[in-house]
């Protein structure tokens, strides 16, 4: 496996598993993963809970140990872009770990594979988490067929405006959340914000992507039915906006997660960032001498988003499932994170529990495929050349969606079938 390329761990692994490794196979029954049994030269305690996870996870051991005192937590942390391949790989060989932390946005590399445990099921039972994941955000969780729950939210994320107050209050603009999320819904607004700013070296906009950023928040980039979404008029318009902010300059011209946008954040210079809400922490850490200055507000042009976030899963190799369990349940909530009542003393004591309860209730239907991080390539790959160019938006599209086709082809039949 380790020879394979990514691409095919990702858009192909569905094939991989149903097929054998040619995709020009006749289908064979899905291949079952079982436990590998492991020689132990030491004595072990009473069980062993391996967890994998693509970041720190340093209070979940003593979390555990408090009830569990004999149970020892083995946990190994992977780099972002190295943690799919290493566990589709595990799965496949039979040495994947007891819990799986996935990120959301790679759930389609794992909902189209055996390997991974229904936790409606016994021993875990876990139908209050299931009741409580709002219904068009359970695809994000479940198998793609069949319905199986295969991985419960740490925590529900949405995507937000997180804007700085005392800049807007300064310029004369709206600087109270409700206010501004009725003030950015007209992209004129936002163009005459980001025109006054930049007069003084500051920007709302940190590059002239960040509108098709937004409106990309809104939804998967293929429907259930495995057609291409990013078509419609919301994403052409926003192509359009992104034209005007880049002829105009009105961007910071780096990504915050460069070393020059960090530092505009750190001096003051960028105004408005569209991040999930976890950007709030982002800039805790950032830039802890702004507390009290940031706030949050709903997306522009009255779009809803959705911003990735984890969820835990347990292999369907675990010797220790109700362990496994216990652990999941230390590391999620029945209440998946989300609080009518959640104030911020960063946001100055502002309570962002409505925002993000209003954001989740009316975002689209999330349903992530085994094709979306290629096919998240090739879009922004076009966003980039009709950002910077005058060729024509409809054309690019269909280019798009023939590019989408080839690249899906008959591989569509596989998923959708009964």
């Amino acid at each position: 496996m380790s020879g394979y390329k990514h691409v095919f761990l990702g858009a192909f692994v569905v094939l991989l598993l149903i097929t054998g490794c040619n995709p020009a196979e006749s289908p064979a029954p899905p291949i079952l993963i079982e436990p590998v049994t492991e020689n132990k030269t030491e004595p072990e305690p009473d069980a062993i809970v391996r967890v994998w996870s693509y970041f720190d996870l340093p209070e979940l051991e003593e979390s555990v140990k408090k009830e569990f005192p004999t149970v020892d937590i083995e946990i190994q942390t992977f780099e972002y872009e190295n943690f799919t391949d290493a566990y589709i790989e595990a799965l496949v060989n039979g040495t994947a770990p007891d819990v799986m932390v996935i990120d959301n946005g790679r759930a389609g590399y794992f909902n189209t594979i055996e390997g991974l445990d229904n936790l409606l099921d016994p021993p875990y039972n876990a139908g209050e988490y299931w009741s409580a994941i709002p219904e068009h955000l359970r695809g994000l969780y479940r198998s793609f067929k069949g319905g199986r729950f295969i991985a419960v939210p740490m925590k529900l994320d949405a995507a937000v405006t997180l804007y700085r107050a005392d800049i807007m209050e300064q310029y004369g603009f709206p600087s109270e959340p409700d206010e501004l999320t009725a003030f950015i819904k007209d992209a004129d607004n936002l163009v005459k914000m980001a025109e006054t700013l930049k007069k003084d070296g500051k920007y709302i906009f940190t590059t002239a992507s960040d509108p098709v950023n937004i409106v990309s928040f809104a939804g998967n980039i293929l429907n259930e039915e495995l057609a291409f979404t990013r078509t419609s008029p919301a994403y052409g318009d926003s192509i359009e906006l992104a034209r005007i902010i880049q002829r105009g300059e009105l961007s910071l011209q780096h990504s915050i997660w460069s070393e020059q946008g960090k530092a505009a954040v750190q001096e003051g210079r960028v105004a408005m960032l569209f991040l999930g809400q976890w950007g709030v922490q982002l800039l805790q850490e950032w830039s802890p001498e702004t507390k009290g200055k940031w706030r949050m507000a709903q997306l522009p042009f009255g779009v809803y988003g959705f911003a990735g976030g984890s969820s835990v899963a347990v292999s369907s190799q675990s010797r220790h499932k109700e362990l496994a369990w216990e652990v999941v349940k230390r590391m999620t909530s029945p209440d998946l994170g989300v609080s009518e009542d959640e104030r911020s003393p960063f946001l100055g004591g502002q309570n962002t529990g409505p925002i993000i309860s209003e954001s989740l209730r009316n975002m689209k239907v999330q349903i992530p495929t085994p094709f979306d991080h290629e096919l998240e390539k090739l879009w922004w790959d076009s966003v980039n050349i009709l950002v910077w160019s005058e060729h024509s938006i409809e054309k690019e599209f269909t280019r798009l969606e023939q590019e989408v086709e080839r690249i899906i082809g008959d591989k569509r039949k596989f998923l959708l079938q009964p």
